[in-house]
């Protein structure tokens, strides 16, 4: 995956453009992982593309620890930690995601976040070419290699699973 995550830092002075930019590092890290790349193809279909929503409620799986309605800065510590990350990009992330500086994120101020919705947006265009790579791929590696291997349930011949019916019996 080619993803990069690059929220604007247009405006900001350089302390707070190097935070957005480490953060949008920890996001990339979490957007660029396998199994979140599953999730992704899992919360859509190859006719119908993923919705941010749906990227959305994947980083809050990530994201979130339990089953809880809040996020903690546990939550974002853990996800970072696996994904090889430091204490920088903890802090980093946790100060976009709560920007109020409260103890806790609701799902619903997740949801809303304006540096998480941007991050997405901008963001959308290469997850959705991304899980189309992966539809493709996940087709081709399932696909029989003949229509013939197909008809016969993968044996040899057509006739190798031939199982005549015994209606007479």
């Amino acid at each position: 995956m080619t993803l990069t995550v690059q929220t604007s830092t247009a405006g900001l002075d350089a302390i707070a453009a190097r935070k957005i930019e480490t953060a949008d590092k920890a996001l990339n890290s979490f957007l660029t992982n396998p199994e979140v790349l599953s999730a992704f193809e899992q919360k859509s279909h190859p006719l119908v593309p993923i919705l941010s929503g749906a990227v959305m409620a994947v980083l809050w799986g990530v994201m979130s620890t339990g089953d809880t309605s809040f996020l903690e800065k546990s939550g974002i510590q853990r996800a970072v930690y696996n994904e090889g990350g430091g204490s920088a990009e903890i802090d980093a992330l946790w100060e976009q995601v709560n920007p109020d500086g409260d103890s806790v994120v609701s799902a619903g101020d997740f949801a809303l976040n304006a540096y998480l919705k941007q991050a997405v947006e901008k963001s959308m265009s290469q997850i959705i070419e991304d899980v189309e790579e992966t539809w493709v791929s996940n087709a081709r590696a399932t696909a029989p290699t003949s229509i013939l291997n197909f008809i016969a349930g993968g044996g040899d011949s057509v006739l190798s699973n031939f199982r005549p019916l015994d209606v007479f019996s």
